[in-house]
């Protein structure tokens, strides 16, 4: 028996016993939107770890918030009042800050574009996007009410 037929004979088994899955490759469309959906989880996990610098940083100095700790308004506000003995400290503090706005920023950026780029594939395929319209497949965010509370500055 040839190598070809021996190598044919799994795979016909596996489809009469249908246990093969269908896959599909996904266009330049699908693609780029993946892409822009891995960036913008990037933004967001660099913008967690942005905050866990600036927490662990308060907390090693023995600065602590009595609010609720959102990451809102009121957290900067209350950082903005926080002072240091160490003029170098209060350096170090007001850079953890600039990171993580800057990079809520990027997160708000990266989910607008997401967004429209959301749009632009539904326009494209007529309304559907792999079965989905546009509006939902965009509406994979956890909380969009949360968003609103969490603006950068």
């Amino acid at each position: 028996m040839k190598t070809d037929q021996r190598d044919a004979v799994s795979p016909v088994r596996l489809l009469r016993a249908d246990e093969l899955t269908a896959v599909w490759v996904p266009d330049e469309q699908q693609e780029a939107m993946r892409d822009l959906t891995r960036m913008r989880e990037d933004m967001k996990n660099m913008e967690r770890r942005a905050r866990q610098r600036l927490s662990s940083f308060l907390l090693r100095n023995k600065k602590v918030y009595a609010g609720e700790s959102k990451w809102i308004q009121a957290d900067f506000r209350w950082m903005k009042e926080v002072r240091f003995e160490s003029p170098i400290e209060q350096i170090v503090l007001q850079e953890y800050v600039d990171v993580v706005k800057h990079l809520q920023g990027w997160v708000t950026a990266g989910r607008r574009n997401n967004e429209s780029a959301c749009g632009m594939v539904a326009e494209a395929r007529s309304g559907s996007f792999d079965g989905i319209t546009g509006s939902e497949h965009c509406n994979c965010y956890e909380d969009s009410s949360r968003d609103e509370r969490y603006k950068p500055f």
